[in-house]
């Protein structure tokens, strides 16, 4: 969680220190109101029980505005005729799913599985906090931040944010 905290407080203009602690803590499931592991985000369930006409979709996402809303959220799964009424297709388009969601989902909660049954729980316990177990950035180097209330190396600093252009 706090490698993509850290991206998006360095990215996003309108990023809040709170909001984005707490999401990121969330879907990592070791915040205050954390999912266990073995809930798997599911976007396809998510839009369809919280925007069933695809209205967002529709407006971000033009390629799949004329769409009927039944396969909105997953027009893989639409017929031919209903693919070429709404003037796509799949695979030129529109993208082929990278992954089917539910093989993801078996693959993760298998690793989820694997580390929780290997590591003993004294271990992990304390990672959070050990400078040896400190998160490294995609280059691999050490992460210096100009955010302790995120990463805590326990001295106060002034929180900054880079102006983008």
């Amino acid at each position: 969680w706090k490698l993509g905290a850290e991206w998006f407080w360095n990215h996003l203009h309108d990023a809040d220190i709170a909001n984005n602690s707490a999401s990121w803590q969330w879907v990592a499931g070791c915040g205050c109101d954390a999912a266990p592991y073995f809930r798997i985000f599911n976007p396809t369930l998510q839009g369809e029980r919280f925007d069933p006409q695809g209205r967002y979709v529709k407006k971000w996402v033009p390629e799949l505005k004329r769409l009927e809303s039944l396969f909105i959220h997953k027009p893989w799964e639409a017929s031919l005729v209903c693919l070429r009424k709404a003037g796509i297709e799949m695979g030129s388009d529109y993208p082929f799913p990278i992954i089917k969601h539910e093989a993801g989902r078996n693959r993760a909660l298998a690793m989820f599985d694997k580390y929780i049954k290997k590591k003993p729980l004294k271990q992990r316990e304390g990672d959070d906090n050990d400078e040896k177990n400190q998160l490294t950035t995609l280059t691999g180097s050490k992460r210096k931040t100009a955010n302790p209330l995120i990463f805590g190396n326990g001295k106060r600093l002034k929180m900054t944010k880079s102006k983008k252009g």
